[in-house]
């Protein structure tokens, strides 16, 4: 979905508030399950389109600990800036837009909510995902998910590196 803001990039003050409910693409091994929601205010300072705004959805990730895909939600704030004079105007400017055009989410006074959306969802996921805090994950010597089954594999506690000088104050007492 593209949302044209030529009208009021021809008036500084202009402000225009867009609700939407969006279907983002599947990206960097991401699945979204249905549609993000949100609302978009875009005001015009002048020199800026100001986009602020909030959205939240649904995607599916593995589990940091377990690998096991489960739904986590979504929620972000939108917080960007692009040029009112136009594309030519930031191309002279050092963004991502210059350097990647086809990564820029805005192009001839529209703005590719598609992009925006799927770029904001990317940066606003958890850096570790965990399908849930007490997840066990999985045995490092057989891969076996501890949240399902019990393996029965030696885990061996590593050596402290303090353990030769406890074992001299042991012998010193």
């Amino acid at each position: 979905m593209k949302l044209d803001f030529s009208e009021i990039a021809r008036t500084p003050g202009a402000r225009v508030t867009h609700s939407f409910s969006e279907q983002v693409p599947e990206s960097e091994g991401l699945v979204p399950r249905g549609p993000f929601t949100g609302t978009l205010t875009v005001t015009n300072t002048g020199l800026l389109l100001l986009v602020e705004g909030r959205f939240s959805g649904e995607v599916e990730l593995p589990c940091g600990r377990c690998l096991e895909p489960y739904v986590s939600r979504v929620e972000a704030t939108i917080s960007e800036q692009f040029s009112a004079a136009g594309p030519l105007a930031a191309a002279e400017n050092e963004t991502i837009e210059a350097e990647e055009p086809e990564a820029a989410a805005y192009q001839d006074y529209e703005l590719d909510l598609t992009e925006l959306l799927r770029q904001q969802m990317l940066i606003s996921l958890p850096m570790r995902p965990l399908c849930r805090e007490e997840c066990r994950g999985l045995c490092p010597t057989c891969g076996a998910n501890l949240n399902t089954e019990q393996c029965d594999c030696l885990v061996e506690e590593p050596e402290s590196p303090l353990g030769k000088l406890k074992s001299l104050l042991e012998r010193h007492q």
